[in-house]
Order: C-alpha cells, then sequence, then structure tokens
C-alpha cells in the first residue's frame, strides 16, 4: 500500500495546501496511524503559513486583482502563463486559482486577472517569505 497526505489552511483570497512524500507501507495496518501523525505534525505548519501570508497579503492588495478563493476555481499554474489553455482561460475571465509553489508548500491564490510579471515575482517573494519564516 502506498499514498501521501494534505494538509489544508484556507483564507478568504488563498489556500495553502502542503502534501507529505509517498510513503510505500509494507504492512497496511502501519499506514493510517502514519497519515494521522503526519496530518497532526503538519496542519500546524499550514495554519501557521495561513496566517502569515493573511497578514502580508494586504502589501500588494492594491495590485492584485483578489477574488475570493473556492476550491471549485480553475487552476493556473505558476510558469505555465503562456500556454494556450490558459491564455484562453485568462481570456475568459472567470476567475481564477493561481497557484504558486512557496518553499515546498503549494499556495493557490484567487485572481480575477493575472497580474503583470513584476507584481508577480512580488507575490511569489511575499509568498515564499510568509511560508519560510518561523
Amino acid at each position: 500500500m502506498s499514498g501521501s497526505s494534505v494538509v489544508i489552511a484556507d483564507s478568504r483570497h488563498f489556500r495553502v495546501e502542503i502534501e507529505s512524500v509517498r510513503k510505500v507501507f509494507a504492512d497496511p495496518e502501519d499506514e493510517g496511524p502514519w497519515h494521522t501523525s503526519w496530518r497532526e505534525q503538519n496542519q500546524p505548519h499550514a495554519d501557521r503559513a495561513r496566517d502569515r501570508i493573511a497578514r502580508a497579503l494586504p502589501k500588494l492588495a492594491k495590485r492584485l486583482p483578489l477574488a475570493d478563493y473556492t476550491p471549485e476555481l480553475i487552476v493556473v499554474v505558476e510558469g505555465n502563463e503562456g500556454e494556450e489553455t490558459t491564455k484562453n482561460l485568462l481570456a475568459s475571465k472567470q476567475p481564477f486559482a493561481y497557484r504558486l509553489w512557496a518553499g515546498g508548500v503549494g499556495v493557490y491564490v484567487a485572481l480575477r486577472a493575472l497580474p503583470a510579471a513584476p507584481v508577480r515575482a512580488e507575490l511569489k517573494a511575499l509568498l515564499t517569505a510568509a511560508v519560510a519564516a518561523p
């Protein structure tokens, strides 16, 4: 048996998601307790990251077209902005979740439009700093 676990911490405009390594279990009886323990140990990290991002995000709020986050939003992955499918989605003017990786943590920021590259770089730096803070 094998699998990974995920912990999630949602906020009004974003989601923080941390996924475990994919662990292989020789004895299926060991899998449940391992996942439970991993989630208990990592949920506080996701919650702290969410809280630090929530405090830092207002610094960019005037330049970010934020939307309300819902899990149903279509995901645009950082680095795929130039792909045809992504361009079509962005042209539709529908809100979307922009997924960035910051220090091994997935952060999904709900946006109404894709900000300019310099603002996206500032967002990435802000998220990385917030996730890395002790």
